[in-house]
């Protein structure tokens, strides 16, 4: 079974404080993970291009469109019948019983919602992303 990871290491915050260790951790991860985790991909976020075949968790803002973006095609394409991992060293908002959330660099909005404990989160970010695919599919059917 292939195996991809998705590494994403956000430092910096338009409304939030800035944070100097995700960059470091994320990027350390990443390294492990390609080095003995036997993955067909190690993605970082955000991506900084050291050359044409090699990037590393960039030191710039992500956004959240851009974290949406990266998650849904990760998630809903590229790992959706393979083995997954997703990594994530930032900013993180818990709301009362309503769960909890990571935050972009942006912070204009949360993304991928956490329902109690870490365990099966990933499940609960492809179900979420899989119903508003499934939505979106539905408005282009009936246009």
């Amino acid at each position: 079974m292939k195996r991809y990871a998705l590494v994403v290491g956000v430092s910096l915050y338009d409304q939030l404080p800035q944070l100097t260790k995700p960059k470091v951790d994320a990027e350390a991860v990443a390294q492990k993970l390609e080095k003995y985790g036997e993955f067909q991909e190690v993605k970082p976020l955000p991506s900084h291009w050291l050359s044409s075949e090699q990037c590393e968790v960039g030191q710039t803002r992500l956004t959240s469109r851009e974290l949406i973006q990266e998650l849904r095609y990760f998630l809903l394409e590229q790992a959706a019948n393979s083995e997954a991992l997703l990594y994530f060293s930032g900013h993180g908002i818990a709301l009362f019983d309503d769960g909890q959330y990571i935050v972009s660099g942006s912070a204009d909005q949360t993304v991928c919602l956490l329902y109690g404990s870490w365990q099966g989160w990933l499940q609960v970010c492809r179900d979420r992303l899989n119903s508003e695919k499934n939505k979106v599919e539905g408005r282009a059917q009936r246009a």
